[in-house]
């Protein structure tokens, strides 16, 4: 059994770190930290905004979950 020491107080998201539950409350806060350089993309979501700089580099194909107009709105 896994013991959680932090809960969001919005949901029932429970994580075993400060952290996660810090990043995990962009999700309800609606704040994009995580800019694209090269584009107006921006993202709650330090993962989603790596890959989508992939799709500037042509590593990644552009598509609907990565195009520069998308907002990320990551889940648990």
């Amino acid at each position: 059994s896994q013991t959680f020491g932090f809960r969001c107080t919005l949901c029932e998201f429970m994580t075993k770190t400060l952290g996660k539950l810090k990043a995990h409350t962009r999700i309800h806060s609606g704040k994009m930290p995580h800019k694209c350089k090269q584009c107006a993309y921006r993202s709650n979501n330090t993962g989603d905004l790596k890959t989508h700089i992939k799709i500037h580099s042509g590593e990644k194909r552009t598509g609907a979950s990565y195009a520069p107009t998308q907002v990320s709105e990551h889940q648990p």
